[in-house]
């Protein structure tokens, strides 16, 4: 379970259990929830339920079906009125059917000095667009059908939407001590229509550090990461970072829109029997210049049991 309020009105909710080898056999049984409500705008939930092979060293392929829904906090009518078009942020439902893979192969899962890990989750579902019924009250004349419509009554309700996502990290060895991360993500939402509510929103300390949690949208996006460590203990470490994502808004109607980077340094301490990880961050959006006093100091703590 894990709960965060990443941004000013903002908070998400994420749950999920494994049950592996049922019955005495390779089966599993994995369920995963997610609840994510954004500022004052959507509230986004996806539930998942899936069937794992579970292979050696908990590698897996996995079979699942994900529903994906929203619901809008709050509508600005006067948008619609002007444009009289669906708005970028619309209430849907996605029934999703998917394969998910991971493959890993680590010298020392905690803190590695080399292998590799590599994930792959690939499906396709059928989009639904829902009416909202403070958007469906508002009618404009159509001299086409010579009589008043809301902008639902000419918009495409029902689609095909495949979503992408592809996960892997490289440990090179360096030296006696040292190691080399490359980390490569790619996630994309394939369909011919993409609402706003549907992107994915990451940044912050567990995909995109110098920013702030989870405040960059994207229809699809392309992140790398370089660091070099030093490990100087068992579960601990400090290097040098840095990583950037090449970020696609499909309502812009145009290709990447925005190179967000960021650098600094980071750190794996020893705290009792778990993991202090912290990181000072720099970032620059838009080709912003890098301003010092907006860096960011990332840490989360990860007990073993």
């Amino acid at each position: 379970m894990h709960w965060r309020n990443y941004l000013q009105r903002s908070q998400r909710l994420e749950t999920g259990f494994s049950w592996p080898y049922l019955f005495n056999s390779k089966i599993g049984l994995n369920g995963q929830f997610e609840l994510n409500k954004y500022d004052t705008l959507f509230l986004n939930l996806a539930a998942k339920i899936g069937f794992r092979y579970q292979q050696l060293g908990n590698n897996y392929l996995q079979f699942y079906y994900q529903f994906n829904g929203s619901n809008l906090i709050s509508v600005d009518t006067s948008s619609i009125r002007s444009n009289k078009q669906v708005p970028s942020n619309n209430p849907f439902r996605v029934d999703n059917y998917g394969i998910s893979a991971l493959q890993h192969k680590l010298d020392f899962s905690p803190n590695p000095r080399k292998g590799y890990t590599i994930s792959a989750d690939v499906a396709l579902g059928l989009k639904q667009l829902l009416r909202n019924s403070l958007i469906d009250q508002v009618k404009y004349f159509s001299p086409e059908q010579n009589k008043l419509i809301s902008v639902y009554d000419n918009a495409e309700r029902r689609s095909l939407r495949a979503r992408i996502e592809i996960a892997s990290q490289w440990f090179i060895p360096l030296f006696k001590k040292a190691s080399l991360l490359n980390q490569v993500n790619f996630k994309a939402i394939v369909a011919d229509e993409i609402l706003f509510n549907e992107f994915y929103n990451f940044g912050g300390f567990s995909d995109l550090q110098g920013f702030d949690e989870r405040s960059i949208f994207a229809s699809k996006y392309l992140q790398y990461r370089l660091e070099y460590r030093y490990l100087f203990s068992e579960l601990g470490h400090i290097g040098l970072f840095f990583n950037a994502a090449a970020i696609e808004d499909r309502t812009e109607k145009v290709g990447i829109v925005d190179i967000p980077y960021g650098f600094g340094i980071s750190a794996n301490l020893e705290v009792g029997s778990g993991i202090l990880s912290l990181a000072y961050a720099l970032g620059s959006q838009q080709s912003n210049p890098v301003q010092f006093n907006a860096a960011k100091i990332h840490f989360g703590i990860v007990n073993y049991f």
